[in-house]
């Protein structure tokens, strides 16, 4: 029984750290990307932590300087209930951009968030088996 509280307690504890890590590099990214909300964990693998960003889709638009694309103000409840891959997706500067513009966006925002991650206190932080820190992985953003 008293193994079985340990393991509890070690389980929680990881958990309290894994997410404060994570939380306080997300506001510190909303610093550079105000429409950030906050995120959701998906799954933890050997080398990262998959990650959705949870972004305001006003403020998606006003940072961007872009409406939303007409298929999506007409079904606005879509957008709200779907993953997309790239913050630019619903959005009409999306159709404007490259697949190669939508990356590189994509990749200077993740490698920003894990910039960030890399410089919270080590206790803060999930440390893999190489006591690297885990990378944090954006599987989607998700709009609200």
């Amino acid at each position: 029984m008293k193994e079985l509280i340990r393991n509890i307690l070690k389980e929680e504890e990881y958990s309290q750290t894994f997410k404060k890590g994570i939380d306080i590099a997300m506001k510190i990214l909303k610093q550079d990307y105000p429409f950030i909300i906050g995120w959701d964990f998906v799954n933890e693998g050997r080398f990262s932590m998959d990650l959705f960003v949870v972004c305001d889709l006003e403020e998606v638009q006003k940072f961007y300087n872009s409406k939303l694309k007409p298929y999506y103000v007409e079904k606005i409840d879509r957008v709200k209930e779907d993953d997309y891959p790239y913050a630019v997706s619903v959005l009409e500067i999306g159709e404007e951009m490259t697949n190669d513009e939508k990356f590189q966006d994509f990749m200077n925002f993740k490698n920003q968030l894990n910039d960030i991650y890399d410089m919270i206190p080590k206790e803060m932080v999930i440390i893999d088996t190489w006591g690297d820190v885990k990378q944090l992985d954006i599987e989607y953003f998700k709009f609200r």
